[in-house]
């Protein structure tokens, strides 16, 4: 419940770049905070879309006096939050992006914190994730107060469209910084520290829902996220972490075979490194750089490959193998061995989604030579079907593994024949098939 009796007015910015199929959504979401106690305003900053953005937004506008079109006049979303904002009218204020929603309610239990609690010149809450059709998918990593201000090296704590602000925040803060692409938010609530977590709330309900989608800015500039969110760290006195230039190169590496080459992922690893290096002590970037040749060796031993196996070799449930175009008819000798479990152990090769091998192995270590083929798919898994008792017992292990990847690489047939006299059993099967 609102706390005072006077209408509190609410403007929300939402920054807007060829989100047509987004914009209607938080566009509603915005409007549905409005009641009796709760006046509300949404100025939509668009960059010049293309697509039908403008024409909703305008349309809408003509018959909602709560809604207002502005061209962007910068570059990218920073600039645009910041317009809106200037222009804004609201003594609470906000921006969400196109494709985030609000929960119901969350502006109402925010406004009554704020009201509540005078000195808060800020409040956030929880947020759930979702994906394009609105199914939530997870849970953001949102962290309350006590704990914010201690954990930024590991991660942002806050989902910023769960975040109301007083006016007042732009006196006391000032604007977003736009110089970043990316990380501009994170980089305001590090201003916090220079106000004091006191003047942080948080209210621990489900306050927004923050699409996860391919054109998100966060998935689509991962390198500029992490390298940004290092350098705002660095910029306001916080140790960094190589928590981001690890998440950041996972997800680069997850277009690796099919739409990036291997070269091309090693380029954006030395970049990385490069980069980082500024904002990194001496010792964590060499910890980083030792890391980062152990996953590219790990997971593409071969270029056009890409295996599963965690660091040291060993995988848990199913090895994924993915493969490019461009190694389509390569034979791959894949060579495994096991410490934990006790022979005979029952294998599934699964080949393009549809075929299927069933495999007794009696013996490791063993080997599986797999040609390459694309005819129903670029991927094959293998995976123990039966579970056997350890060999040994597993002590200080807490992964559940199976099977132990010592080596994969493309041999030619003559070779993989000398191969099968030199030790264990061996499949042989086309992939695709």
């Amino acid at each position: 419940m609102i706390a005072e009796n006077s209408r509190a007015f609410l403007s929300v910015v939402i920054p807007s770049l060829n989100q047509g199929r987004f914009i209607e959504g938080a566009l509603d979401s915005v409007l549905a905070q409005e009641s009796d106690a709760i006046a509300v305003e949404v100025l939509v900053v668009d960059g010049r879309s293309r697509d039908s953005t403008r024409e909703i937004v305008s349309t809408r506008a003509e018959s909602d006096n709560r809604i207002a079109l502005l061209d962007a006049s910068g570059a990218g979303p920073a600039a645009a939050i910041n317009q809106g904002l200037a222009a804004s009218e609201g003594e609470y204020i906000a921006w969400l992006s196109a494709d985030d929603r609000y929960a119901s309610g969350a502006i109402a239990r925010a406004v009554t914190h704020l009201r509540e609690h005078a000195s808060a010149l800020l409040v956030y809450g929880q947020a759930d994730i979702i994906d394009e059709s609105g199914v939530v998918t997870g849970t953001y990593p949102t962290l309350p107060p006590g704990e914010l201000f201690n954990s930024w090296h590991g991660g942002c704590g806050i989902s910023q469209p769960t975040v109301l602000m007083r006016r007042s925040v732009l006196e006391d803060l000032g604007y977003l910084d736009e110089n970043l692409r990316t990380c501009f938010d994170f980089e305001y609530w590090l201003r916090l520290g220079a106000v004091g977590a006191q003047r942080v709330g948080f209210i621990d309900a489900l306050q927004a829902f923050v699409t996860d989608q391919p054109e998100r800015i966060t998935r689509t500039l991962r390198c500029t996220v992490a390298l940004e969110s290092i350098e705002v760290l660095h910029r306001h006195g916080f140790r960094t972490d190589q928590h981001w230039l690890k998440t950041a190169l996972i997800d680069e590496a997850s277009a690796y075979p099919q739409a990036l080459t291997k070269t091309a992922l090693v380029e954006r690893i030395n970049f990385l490194r490069s980069a980082a290096a500024t904002y990194l002590q001496r010792v964590e970037a060499e910890e980083f750089r030792e890391w980062s040749e152990l996953y590219l060796s790990a997971k593409a031993p071969v270029d056009g490959v890409w295996l599963s196996r965690d660091l040291d070799g060993w995988f848990d449930g199913d090895l994924e193998i993915r493969w490019s175009k461009r190694a389509e008819g390569s034979a791959l000798l894949l060579l495994f061995d096991c410490a934990y479990l006790r022979p005979p152990i029952k294998v599934r090769i699964s080949t393009g989604g549809k075929a299927s091998q069933d495999l007794t192995i009696d013996k490791v270590p063993f080997g599986v030579h797999l040609v390459l083929d694309s005819q129903n798919g670029s991927r094959a898994t293998l995976g123990v079907t039966q579970a056997r008792p350890p060999l040994v017992e597993m002590l200080t292990e807490t992964r559940a593994i199976s099977l132990h990847l010592a080596n994969a690489r493309f041999t030619r047939r003559r070779r993989f024949a000398s191969a099968l006299t030199r030790s264990g059993q061996y499949a042989r099967l086309k992939a695709g098939s």
